[in-house]
């Protein structure tokens, strides 16, 4: 680790060749990463692709009340940004199963299965509510943070799914426990009905 010339801690680069002018690599990224749209270079973070606008019809997205809904809608986001990384890890174990990961040593496998079948039929999609459904689960329960909730969405599909009705299932099951110290809020389970 170096000083920079004001004395504060830190990697720093003398990127100019002049003395006296030194630039944190944040910094200097930033500045590049702000000027590159001026010139007309489009920037998505690595991993990601673009959302696409195609989905808003002009109903307001979601406003999520709780940490339940709030995971829901967080996980519509990423699909919807093509960031199947950060979707993934919004899905407990028994989402991941359905994708192929019932443990996790086998995540990597189940996320390449899970970003694939994403990719090939959902062009876009924008959660417009998010709704507790009423639900005769014996797992629901509020103390826990476990809930059913009824998810409205505006979506474009590449090709349907094979089963159902071709689109992803209206009803998501969170698990969002209010205790202190409780692990994230993750969708557990989905459905056509809770």
């Amino acid at each position: 680790m170096t000083l920079d010339p004001a004395g504060s801690p830190g990697p720093v680069a003398n990127l100019t060749g002049m003395p006296g002018l030194w630039f944190r690599g944040r910094l200097f990224a930033g500045l590049i990463a702000a000027l590159l749209p001026v010139i007309g270079v489009g920037v998505v973070p690595a991993g990601q692709g673009a959302a696409d606008p195609g989905c808003d019809n002009g109903q307001p997205d979601a406003s999520p009340v709780g940490n339940g809904e709030q995971v829901i809608v967080n996980y519509f986001k990423a699909v919807n940004r093509q960031d199947y990384a950060t979707a993934w890890g919004y899905l407990g174990r028994p989402m991941r199963a359905i994708y192929g990961a019932t443990s996790p040593n086998q995540d990597v496998n189940g996320l390449s299965s899970f970003s694939s079948i994403m990719r090939r039929h959902v062009r876009c999609v924008r959660v417009t509510q998010v709704a507790v459904a009423r639900s005769t689960d014996p797992d629901v329960s509020a103390s826990l943070g476990i809930q059913w909730y009824r998810v409205t969405f505006d979506a474009e599909y590449l090709t349907p799914f094979g089963a159902g009705a071709g689109t992803l299932p209206p009803f998501y099951k969170a698990h969002a426990d209010p205790h202190e110290g409780a692990p994230p809020p993750l969708i557990i389970g989905q459905g056509t009905s809770p």
